[in-house]
């Protein structure tokens, strides 16, 4: 691992070439061809984490007003990941029934997954505390409440194909928005609002 490190191979390669061989090993010795797993003890060269990069405040403004001015459909989406931290995950999950507009708060009680076969699902997040509370401020509440005029409209106009789901930031048929879909989009704006390629999160 260190000779393919020192001649120029990337890390995460070499990485990949410890998963390969580990696993052919491990099924050479399940098979009995060999005594033990040499690879067990092995450890490749990780590679160092990549620094995170995120908007500034300036930047995080004028992505909004580029989503505003562009009228892109997920603009309510953007701005609630902006105000509340929300995974992609959460919002995407996020339905109308964890919504309490009078009072200002949501519930974050699912992630949106995709899995095996292709299909999104709701489910459970991982860890209790990312089931948590989010108090809303009166522009949030501005933002949802526009954001639910504005799927009534799309209802309205689709020609009995909408379905209702009750998600919060539905595809343009009311289904759960797709993951892939989104953060094509959410490219697409970083380029025409000229900001750096980041991470939707």
């Amino acid at each position: 691992y260190d000779q393919k490190a020192d001649n120029g191979v990337g890390l995460r390669t070499v990485q990949r070439m410890h998963t390969v061989l580990h696993a052919a090993l491990n099924a050479a010795y399940k098979m009995g061809l060999i005594s033990h797993n040499p690879a067990r003890g092995a450890r490749p060269p990780k590679p160092p984490a990549k620094e995170m990069q995120f908007l500034n405040a300036e930047q995080a403004r004028k992505l909004l007003q580029v989503a505003k001015e562009t009228t892109d459909r997920n603009y309510a989406l953007y701005y609630t990941a902006l105000v509340t931290g929300m995974r992609e995950g959460e919002l995407l999950a996020l339905r109308w029934e964890d919504v309490d507009l009078e009072v200002g708060t949501l519930h974050v009680r699912f992630n949106l997954k995709r899995v095996l076969g292709g299909g999104l699902r709701l489910q459970q997040p991982k860890t209790k505390s990312s089931i948590r509370t989010i108090k809303l401020g009166q522009e949030s509440v501005g933002v949802l409440r526009q954001q639910k005029e504005q799927l009534e409209k799309e209802k309205a106009q689709s020609n009995g194909y909408w379905q209702n789901t009750g998600h919060v930031f539905p595809s343009t048929v009311g289904t759960p928005l797709d993951p892939s879909n989104m953060l094509r989009q959410f490219r697409e704006l970083l380029k025409m609002a000229d900001l750096p390629k980041i991470r939707f999160h």
